[in-house]
């Protein structure tokens, strides 16, 4: 019956429920899961209308080749016309290119939604086209299954597992289709059976592999990614990627640290021991938002260098100054009654070296170690300045890839010294800020009747008390800004009502996270109303985001500076010959992390996140580990298909090459039995029977072949150069022929096909 006949309802059946088009949009669905997993049923139904269009033009281009195909260029080139508009928008106010953001994780980013319209258009054009090309023009069993392997290669370049459903879906659905597009036809060794004997084992097929995917154990194979990530190095790439994710930003918020699994090298370094690296710091926040905004001080220069070393004022060094104060002048001394602190001596922590070699191509901000006390040397030959959040910057340009950073850093055991902590502690004091400058006072005028020899530590101190004396402004302002919240002064007044000195006020906020029942919930997805109150309050759930934040607020509002830093925990052993380091820091070893000024040490950094998440040494998942082998098949299985399909040529040619040197009887016997293989002439026939067969198959005459066949291998006559020759000419047509004939009948065979359909 002819569809124009159907009722309307049948009709839409036929249409909608086309199993090729329930296929591809199955397929469109598990893309856009990746990209827009809320909204993937919408996606669905979206791809079903399109692509039912798509598929009558596509029926419309078989029957009028020429018009179909140019209303198929334009209908192609509007799509990408529109997808390419979407990406325009996109890029409007975001740092990524389009195809920058393609191919990066998805968790390491900002969602986008243009960006994610573009590649939604992209995709319903691409697998609509591909997959009704290859399953009703021309059925291609390996170009079937290189489509079926593109939603995994997108959920494969991250930590990323797609959902089972669609996993059994797409694996299901490309077997029936397989089975119900194939093409048969009839031979001596073929029978051409009809389709519906097929499904009834087919369908169980199919049922019995579904419930096993479904119900048997998944296995957890853990493996080590970081080795393939450096054999296909991505310098060029991650570098660029790298940069241009962690270059200093105005905002952030915790979607930059929920979810966030990518196993994407950031730097390389080495060093002694695990380490956490600043990468930005933000002064100001919104509990509207629930988001960070840098201000100004985060990054105003202190000073610029062209040289090394970059003193970076280690914890302590302000308490050293005011020492050396009290120590040259009795009278500011006694004005502030801390004699008892000038003839201290501060016993500094252990310091030790570490390298970093970033991965980023373009980075502004070299990532600084907690408790840095210099940058040493660098390979980065552009002028740098020094941020007041103690962050080294590129003024004039870009650090590059290849650059490394020597540093300087103490060990986090400043206040493990009992003396430390008591000279500290003497100028946690109201009228901190004047001692800071009366101190400066007293060590420049000593900084000009001294020796020379003495100068270089004198200028140190100097400096030391300008930079907090500069920034106290800061220090008594915005950095202390808790924003009204009752609540949360309430809340850090109690936890801290015992404690006499900011140290302790700020050992008391960290330890108090660990002790009143907060988890750490990297899944766990937060109100729109939600901000710091609510973590403390209510949900104390979260990751480290909401940890810091609420650290800075609780310790800001009883009078402690603080603010909000980006990093990483660098804590993955990972050695690495070709660069000379021994850990590599991923991007899922992101952090956010409190810092606080302690009054006589100077900046330390806090760890309020609670969390039993121990980081994977050197590891990885099932996930990857079939990823890692999944690329070597199909690089095997390209390779074999180029075997399969450039050897006869490839073995044509070396045998016309080797042949015409070899001895003209052995040319003639090896000419006719590579022909008898060719056309599969079985053994049994004699040398005229299969020049018959070749003729019958053909039209070549390999006739005098056969004569010179019988001369040479029956009657033991020794052939001559120019016989062997002709063997050769014999053979060249004779393979020429069988050649055009096999395309005459494939081509023969596909216009049958499409002219039953």
């Amino acid at each position: 019956m002819k569809e124009t006949n159907k009722k309307p309802a049948e009709r839409l059946a036929a249409i909608f429920f086309d199993p090729i088009l329930l296929y591809a949009a199955l397929m469109v669905m598990a893309i856009m899961y990746h990209y827009h997993s809320s909204m993937t049923f919408v996606y669905g139904l979206v791809t079903l209308a399109a692509g039912a269009v798509l598929f009558r033009l596509f029926d419309f281009m078989q029957k009028h080749n020429l018009i179909g195909g140019v209303i198929y260029v334009a209908v192609f080139a509007g799509a990408m016309w529109l997808s390419g508009q979407c990406a325009e928008i996109g890029h409007l106010n975001y740092p990524l290119s389009w195809l920058v953001w393609f191919l990066t994780p998805q968790d390491a980013m900002d969602f986008n939604l243009w960006y994610t319209f573009s590649v939604y258009i992209f995709f319903v054009m691409f697998m609509m086209s591909v997959v009704y090309y290859f399953t009703r023009v021309r059925y291609r069993l390996f170009m079937n299954f290189l489509i079926v392997m593109v939603p995994f290669e997108l959920y494969g370049k991250e930590y990323e597992k797609m959902p089972t459903l669609f996993i059994i879906l797409i694996a299901v659905g490309y077997i029936l289709l397989m089975v119900r597009y194939r093409t048969l036809s009839e031979n001596g060794g073929v029978k051409v059976i009809e389709h519906t004997e097929t499904w009834k084992t087919v369908a169980a097929y199919a049922v019995v592999f579904a419930v096993a995917a479904a119900v048997v154990p998944k296995p957890e194979v853990e493996a080590d990614r970081t080795y393939l990530e450096q054999l296909i190095d991505a310098d060029r790439y991650t570098d660029r990627l790298i940069a241009m994710l962690n270059v200093f930003r105005d905002t952030t918020s915790n979607d930059n640290f929920r979810n966030n699994n990518s196993e994407v090298p950031v730097y390389f370094v080495s060093a002694q021991e695990p380490l956490r690296l600043k990468t930005a710091s933000y002064s100001e926040y919104s509990m509207t938002t629930d988001s960070w905004t840098a201000r100004d001080s985060d990054s105003r220069y202190i000073s610029r260098y062209t040289s090394y070393p970059v003193e970076m004022f280690p914890v302590g060094s302000v308490l050293e100054a005011v020492s050396e104060a009290a120590y040259r002048s009795d009278d500011f001394a006694e004005e502030y009654d801390i004699s008892d602190i000038a003839e201290f001596m501060i016993d500094y922590p252990e310091q030790r070296e570490m390298t970093i070699r970033g991965v980023s191509s373009e980075a502004q901000f070299a990532p600084a170690p907690q408790f840095a006390v210099s940058l040493d040397d660098s390979t980065s030959d552009e002028e740098i300045a020094l941020i007041n959040s103690g962050l080294i910057y590129c003024t004039d340009g870009y650090f590059k890839s290849t650059d490394t950073f020597t540093f300087t850093y103490s060990a986090d055991e400043f206040f493990s010294d009992r003396e430390n902590r008591t000279a500290a502690e003497a100028l946690c004091r109201e009228d901190y800020g004047d001692i800071l400058e009366d101190a400066l006072e007293v060590l420049n005028e000593e900084y000009d009747s001294s020796p020379k020899k003495d100068r270089d530590h004198l200028g140190t101190l100097c400096r030391a008390l300008d930079r907090d004396i500069k920034y106290r402004t800061d220090y008594s302002g915005v950095l202390l800004n808790y924003y009204g919240s009752e609540r949360i002064r309430a809340l850090a007044e109690e936890i801290t009502q015992d404690c006499g000195t900011d140290y302790e006020k700020a050992k008391a906020i960290e330890s108090w996270f660990y002790s009143s029942g907060f988890s750490y919930d990297p899944a766990y997805v937060k109100g729109s109303n939600a901000n710091a109150e609510t973590f403390l309050f209510e949900s104390r759930r979260g990751v480290c985001y909401e940890y810091a934040t609420a650290m800075v607020l609780m310790a800001r509002s009883v009078g402690i500076p603080a603010r909000f830093c980006e990093g990483y925990n660098m804590s993955r052993e990972y050695k690495n010959e070709r660069l000379g380091t021994n850990m590599v820091v991923m991007v899922a070893d992101a952090h956010a992390y409190p810092e606080l000024y302690i009054r006589g040490a100077g900046w330390m950094s806090f760890e309020p996140t609670v969390t039993d998440y121990i980081p994977q040494q050197t590891t990885g998942t099932a996930t990857k580990l079939l990823t890692r082998a999944g690329a070597v098949m199909f690089a095997m299985a390209v390779l074999l298909l180029l075997g399969i399909l450039l050897y006869p040529i490839i073995s044509h040619k070396v045998f016309l090459m080797l042949m015409r040197h070899r001895e003209p009887g052995r040319t003639v016997r090896s000419a006719m039995h590579r022909l008898c293989r060719l056309y599969g002439i079985e053994r049994g026939n004699t040398s005229r029977e299969a020049a018959q067969a070749v003729a019958a198959f053909s039209g070549a005459d390999i006739l005098p072949l056969a004569v010179l066949f019988d001369k040479a291998e029956y009657g033991g006559a020794a052939l001559t150069s120019e016989e062997r020759d002709a063997a050769v000419q014999i053979y060249e047509a004779a393979f020429t022929a069988y050649r055009q004939n096999r395309r005459k009948k494939r081509r023969a065979t596909n216009s049958g096909a499409l002219t039953q359909k």
